[in-house]
């Protein structure tokens, strides 16, 4: 299953659209997904969300290599 989705804030994700009602749907067709090996999760984000400026945007990508190679 994959699930697509217009450009939205975290803000709207998190309160407006209807991701309870898409995970109960897909856990009542039986879908897994946390540790079962087949799943994995794609995500666009502006570079205008990561700072204020190209140097604060660096340093913001950085972390994040840093944070999801560690983990």
């Amino acid at each position: 299953m994959e699930i697509v989705t217009h450009p939205a804030s975290l803000e709207y994700h998190m309160k407006k659209f209807p991701w309870e009602a898409i995970t109960r749907t897909a856990r009542g067709l039986g879908y897994k997904s946390h540790d079962a090996g087949t799943c994995g999760l794609h995500v666009h984000v502006s570079r205008e969300a990561l700072g204020r400026n190209r140097g604060a945007q660096e340093l913001t990508v950085s972390k994040l290599i840093v944070l999801l190679w560690r983990h």
